[in-house]
């Protein structure tokens, strides 16, 4: 391994980074070119402005107060560092170990080279001569022992590679199973969502509970303001004690809310300063701080703690490479794969019966079913409601949901059905997409063509009523419904969905979409497609008007008529939802007849995309 070993591995990634414009139109080029030298002139803009604002910034704040700069520039480091390792993964070409063994080197030297050529990236550029500029600033600042910062950020830069460069290596040894591909980016997806919701949640939180502790101090001067006033008007007391009480009790609010400030800003200190000694990416701000103050020891803790962190994750990186280029982790499936056998022995998922369905509408049920739960881009559907429920869920928990009104609670489950009903629409709109060639097994099923739509249905059902029941449940829960509205709204699922189904199985019929393999992205849609599939995502209302006009009944009879403690919103879903399964068997008919005389055109569409 030596410095050609290096430089043609930098020209392999510069050939490939090449070939990526190159196959790109000639605006994206000149685009991205305009990209590249822009970020160059940013980096070094960024240098100079972190030297000299740096440097008068400093000056002006305490040293604690350094642990905010250092965290606003770690973690905006950490999130493109992110963006970027997500957009690698998703790429199909992409410089693997495996290119780098045709060189004349070992393995250990392959692994390092690789390592270390992921230090030329973007982000690097960009925020690597912030850093450095910030170092420099810290120095002329704080004096010479700050100089300990240099070592920091080289151990942060150490950790955050190669943990990442870890991570990367097993996520791809996992991405080479193209079903399990799709999977990974899915949930890394939904992981980056969640954790990039966390630092507003807690934003929200914080200022919610300062609004409401200034709210209530504010309350309570106000009562004693009115309080005076009326001594002052019954005659109590004169105008000049009243005067003199009221600059009293004015002082005393003032100091009471700088102490309330004081006292908020001594606990937001104490608490990042605690959550950047306890979690390894707050060690570089912690350090930096500590160093600023003073302290010797701190400082060189974290360097050292960061340095081992990197360290472990390269030699256990390189221990998973071994055993995968070795082969002996191939011992760690064989027992999964017999169990697997094992299962399948038993019978296929195919081979089950769904109760109240035919022979045929079970077949079809369960391979809808068995196709969406294996499809990675049917995951990532999937994945929508349960992002929506951990986004809007977690801002009901940081609210003031004691203070919602009584008739507003009931609607919070409607919002939830929605909401689940929304979640779902990419693959109840289009119903054929996920078949691409298989669905030639439909055209050649001597089988009434409405059982293919109902089975179509009853694989979609379960998955978006059990989404949409763990909604509801969650946001009942939280906004402490009553339980008959908790139930009725449930029920109100089964009354949505088949209302709904008739409007996707049009839609599915009229409009289908061929898709991408591994993704949801459509290709070569025609306007007249994007038309109806919009058209069909604006009648979801239509779906909901039962649960609407329920409710909306109950609480009209509980205002207008006084009529309060019957479960009419329950009574009325009991009778709504024979209607709704009637309608649904009605249209079924005409939708299957307009199956049989489209379904050579939706093959055509579908299964043009399969490869």
């Amino acid at each position: 391994m030596n410095f050609s070993h290096f430089s043609a591995i930098v020209r392999m990634r510069w050939q490939i980074t090449r070939n990526q414009f190159s196959k790109s139109g000639r605006t994206n080029r000149i685009f991205s070119v305009l990209l590249l030298i822009l970020a160059a002139l940013g980096s070094l803009g960024a240098f100079l402005f972190s030297i000299i604002g740096g440097n008068v910034f400093l000056a002006k704040m305490e040293p604690f107060y350094v642990i905010y700069v250092w965290d606003a520039l770690a973690l905006a480091f950490l999130f493109v560092w992110a963006i970027a390792l997500m957009t690698e993964l998703q790429r199909s070409e992409i410089l693997s170990l495996k290119n780098l063994l045709h060189l004349p080197i070992s393995l250990s030297g392959a692994f390092l080279l690789n390592y270390a050529s992921s230090f030329a990236s973007l982000t690097v550029l960009l925020f690597l001569p912030a850093m450095l500029g910030l170092c420099l600033a810290s120095v002329w600042r704080f004096g010479g022992h700050s100089l300990v910062v240099f070592a920091l950020l080289a151990s942060f830069l150490l950790m955050v590679t190669a943990v990442s460069y870890q991570l990367r290596g097993w996520l791809a040894r996992l991405m080479e199973n193209k079903r399990k591909r799709g999977t990974v980016i899915a949930i890394t997806t939904f992981a980056f969502v969640l954790i990039a919701q966390v630092p507003n949640l807690v934003n929200m939180r914080v200022m919610r509970s300062q609004a409401t502790t200034s709210m209530e101090s504010g309350e309570a001067h106000i009562e004693q303001l009115t309080q005076l006033q009326k001594q002052h008007t019954a005659g109590e007391i004169d105008g000049e004690a009243y005067a003199s009480a009221v600059e009293k009790l004015n002082e005393e609010f003032t100091q009471q809310q700088q102490a309330v400030r004081d006292a908020e800003t001594a606990a937001r200190n104490h608490t990042a300063a605690v959550m950047n000694a306890v979690l390894p990416i707050g060690w570089l701000p912690y350090g930096a701080s500590a160093a600023a103050g003073g302290a010797i020891l701190s400082p060189w803790l974290c360097v050292l703690g960061m340095s081992a962190i990197g360290l472990v994750s390269l030699a256990l990186a390189y221990r998973s490479t071994l055993r995968a280029y070795t082969g002996d982790h191939n011992k760690e499936y064989r027992p999964a794969a017999r169990k697997r056998a094992k299962v399948f022995a038993r019978g296929s998922i195919l081979e089950k019966s769904v109760p109240f369905l035919t022979e045929t509408q079970s077949v079809v049920a369960m391979a809808s079913l068995r196709s969406i739960l294996r499809a990675p881009e049917a995951k990532m559907a999937l994945l929508t409601p349960l992002i929506f429920a951990c986004v809007f869920g977690s801002m009901l928990l940081t609210g003031r949901i004691d203070k919602l009104p009584e008739i507003v609670r009931p609607w919070l489950g409607v919002g939830a059905l929605s909401m689940s009903l929304l979640g779902m629409l990419q693959m109840m709109l289009n119903m054929f997409g996920l078949d691409r060639h298989g669905f030639r097994a439909y055209v050649l099923m001597p089988a009434p063509r409405r059982d293919i739509l109902l089975g179509k249905n009853m694989g979609i059902f379960p998955l978006a009523s059990a989404l949409g029941a763990l909604l509801i449940i969650f946001t009942g829960v939280v906004g402490k419904m009553e339980l008959t509205h908790i139930v009725a709204t449930l029920l109100q699922i089964v009354v949505a969905l088949f209302i709904y189904f008739t409007i996707s199985n049009f839609t599915s019929i009229v409009a289908p979409m061929g898709m991408t393999v591994g993704t949801m992205k459509p290709v070569s849609m025609k306007v007249s497609v994007f038309v109806i599939q919009f058209g069909a995502l604006l009648l979801v209302p239509v779906a909901i008007i039962p649960a609407a006009f329920a409710l909306g009944a109950e609480q009209f009879a509980g205002v207008i008529g006084g009529v309060h403690g019957v479960p009419i919103y329950l009574l009325l879903t009991f009778v709504e939802l024979p209607l709704a399964l009637w309608f649904y068997y009605q249209m079924l008919n005409l939708q299957g007849r307009l199956l049989q005389e489209r379904e050579q055109a939706i093959l055509a569409v579908v299964s043009k995309v399969a490869a």
